[in-house]
């Protein structure tokens, strides 16, 4: 028989064993602390959400603080299109680019 036929016929064997029930005598399954063990359960998989991009966020959040408007509408630009969902990503992006316009017309007075 070839080595390849008697591994399947092997794995077969154990497949059998391992489903066939074997009686149980209830008093020993109750006072033995080792039958009463389960595997346990594992949990539910979370579906993969998206992570917004907090490094991205921060950058621009900086930004503005430093006053590189121009910088902090980029970063945020980019933060964005990885997560248009976002609303907090919107309300920073427009706030600099609010901040940029008006240093920019406050620029010219003196």
């Amino acid at each position: 028989m070839p080595r390849s036929q008697k591994g399947i016929q092997e794995a077969e064997r154990l497949a059998e064993e391992a489903t066939e029930t074997k009686p149980v005598k209830a008093a020993a399954a109750v006072s033995s602390p080792t039958a009463l063990r389960l595997p346990w359960p594992k949990s539910p998989q979370r579906p993969r959400t998206r992570k917004p991009p907090w490094n991205i966020i921060a950058k621009g959040l900086t930004a503005i603080r430093s006053k590189d408007f121009h910088r902090a509408v980029e970063e945020l630009e980019i933060a964005s299109q990885l997560d248009p969902t976002d609303e907090r990503i919107y309300v920073a992006r427009e706030r600099a680019k609010q901040e940029w316009a008006s240093a920019s017309t406050n620029k010219g007075t003196p």
